[in-house]
């Protein structure tokens, strides 16, 4: 492992204790990152439509890997204690609807918010 770091231009650490604070700051100040499946939602969506403009068995690929993202914010529903399978489908209906009519909106980050 400390070959492929150090081949990519990285320190190879050894143990969390040698982390400064200054490892964890953000390195664009001012910026919010979505999380809580955010990502993961928004790719999934516009995956699918991509599967739409997709010919031929490259459309097996891209529907494949659409799904396979959604494991996080499923992992997350259950690992909260709801169900997997209403959470996404709550999301995905939030999303549309605050994306406005058709999708034609601004993009919106909707995550799943596990402490409700």
């Amino acid at each position: 492992m400390e070959r492929l770091v150090l081949a990519c231009g990285g320190v190879a650490l050894n143990a969390v204790d040698e982390l400064t604070p200054a490892d964890g700051v953000p390195r664009v100040s001012g910026c919010v990152v979505p999380g809580a499946g955010a990502f993961e939602l928004s790719a999934h969506a516009r995956l699918t439509q991509l599967k739409n403009e997709t010919k031929g068995r490259q459309r097996l690929g891209v529907q494949a890997f659409a799904d396979a993202i959604l494991i996080v914010p499923k992992v997350l529903a259950q690992n909260s204690g709801f169900d997997a399978q209403d959470s996404i489908v709550k999301l995905q209906e939030t999303k549309s609807k605050m994306s406005g009519v058709g999708g034609e909106g601004p993009p919106m980050a909707v995550g799943f918010d596990i402490t409700t």
